[in-house]
């Protein structure tokens, strides 16, 4: 049976008027994509720990107070582990020390009068006539006798012994000061770089770390993330499109919405100044997930439609396919806009208040986009069908000679429909929930109380602490 027009509906006499300049629309759209495309490469990245407390934090403002009286500042650390029984005091271990020492005096960024070591400090020695200060070794050390002395005179230096050098003389560390904390990402991979380049023995390791390290890492991390998962995600919404409708345009159409959505949002975030943090990383995937569903179930109506109203022009098709469409689509995207809006005024943390901003605006030109710009690419292509939707056809349940069928359908005629796959995939499992409607549901109890059970056993680590936390702690 044909799907049900009303030409007199408001929603349809709009969508009509809607798509009568498509061609002006589409540019207009893309108009508007170019736009917030050409603010991203200003877009800067901030990974910084302290970015999800907010700058008036009272913590925050005392930590700043106080890298600004002792001139403190994120340090770039270098570890050096033996698990040998002399640990790191042999010869050449401690060679080590003053060649990566002697190294990081040539990496930009690094201060080279803020570097500590113990190829840099000195010992300090009471004597009868006061005190002797001169380095722990003033020549590389080449016998096991000399390693042996350093090791003496460090570890009866308690200052150093635990922070410059393991109590158990199993590690020591090179403390390097950067010059501009925004560069830590670049410093970090000369660091890398640096510590592969070291020819190392089969008891010594080599570790980057310290604060500046950590945002150096965050900065790699999320370069790498954004390459690899951003396009991947895109790559199967696509293909999922390309098997659920097996047209080119129920592809090109989820896939230029994607486009519009993502980049609309990072550009905004890039023109207003906001930061890319850690959690920003995943902000495109949400909107890729989200934008494709307004397409997908535009896609869907429209190709019934098509498949039932075959006489139909391009732009009836559409007016009549979106005044169908237009408030489910609607009502799902205000209620995804209000959860987004409650992140950004319920979280403290500015990461995460941003995130639900613009995943607020991506939302809301996935509608935009999917309301306007959707209908009047639809109203511009030839009407086609889709083999996944097929025409609902008459067939005689017994054979009959007579060609002509009379005003009223006999009893003998029925309404059948050819599914496809996936409608009869999902039939079944229909027939099966209805056939066990209570072993479906205790499923779905002891679904949620595993969830709840396991959350609670959920270990997270805070900023500045080293050990983990339960969650039910908190509930």
């Amino acid at each position: 049976m044909d799907i049900a027009v009303n030409k007199h509906s408001q929603a349809w006499r709009f969508f009509w008027a809607s798509t009568a300049y498509p061609r002006l629309s589409l540019c207009l759209s893309i108009c508007l994509i170019l736009f917030f495309v050409c603010f991203i490469p200003t877009l800067e990245k901030d990974t910084r720990s302290d970015a999800f407390m907010p700058a008036d934090h009272p913590a925050l403002l005392l930590s700043e107070k106080a890298r600004e009286t002792f001139g403190l500042g994120d340090p770039m650390i270098i570890a050096i582990i033996n698990k040998s029984p002399e640990g790191v005091f042999n010869p050449h271990t401690l060679q080590l020390v003053d060649w990566l020492t002697s190294q990081l005096e040539n990496i930009d960024n690094l201060d080279p009068e803020e570097i500590t070591s113990l190829a840099t400090e000195n010992n300090i020695i009471g004597t009868a006539e006061g005190m002797e200060v001169e380095p722990f070794f003033e020549t590389l050390p080449t016998k096991a006798a000399d390693a042996a002395a350093i090791k003496a005179a460090a570890m009866a230096f308690p200052l150093y012994v635990g922070t410059l050098v393991a109590e158990d003389g199993s590690g020591t560390v090179i403390i390097a000061e950067q010059l501009d904390a925004d560069k830590a990402q670049a410093t970090y991979q000369a660091l890398l770089k640096l510590a592969s380049s070291a020819e190392l023995n089969s008891d010594e390791r080599i570790h980057i770390a310290g604060e500046g390290a950590l945002t150096g890492y965050f900065g790699t991390y999320i370069d790498a993330d954004a390459s690899r998962i951003v396009p991947l995600s895109a790559l199967l919404i696509i293909a999922l499109c390309f098997v659920a409708f097996g047209t080119l345009r129920g592809t090109l159409i989820p896939t230029f919405v994607i486009l519009a959505t993502a980049s609309s949002a990072i550009g905004l975030m890039a023109a207003l100044g906001v930061s890319f943090y850690i959690i920003t990383n995943a902000l495109p995937v949400v909107l890729i997930g989200i934008a494709v569903a307004d397409s997908i179930h535009i896609l869907t109506e429209y190709y019934e439609a098509a498949a039932q109203q075959p006489a139909f022009s391009p732009r009836e098709l559409t007016a009549t396919t979106m005044s169908r469409i237009w408030r489910p689509i609607t009502l799902t995207s205000l209620t995804t806009i209000a959860g987004f809006f409650g992140l950004s005024i319920a979280s403290i943390m500015p990461p995460m208040k941003y995130f639900g901003l613009f995943a607020l605006f991506g939302v809301g030109i996935a509608w935009l986009y999917s309301m306007l710009v959707v209908p009047a690419l639809l109203s511009l292509l030839k009407p086609q069908t889709s083999r996944a939707y097929r025409k609902r056809t008459l067939q005689l349940t017994i054979n009959s000679p007579e060609l002509a069928l009379p005003s009223e359908p006999p009893s003998n005629i029925v309404d059948r429909e050819h599914p496809d796959n996936f409608a009869k995939a999902v039939s079944w499992l229909g027939r099966i929930t209805l056939n066990h409607p209570r072993s479906f549901l205790l499923l779905g109890i002891l679904t949620i109380a595993a969830g709840i059970h396991g959350g609670l056993k959920v270990l997270f680590t805070l900023f500045g602490h080293s050990r983990p936390h339960r969650l039910s702690r908190y509930y």
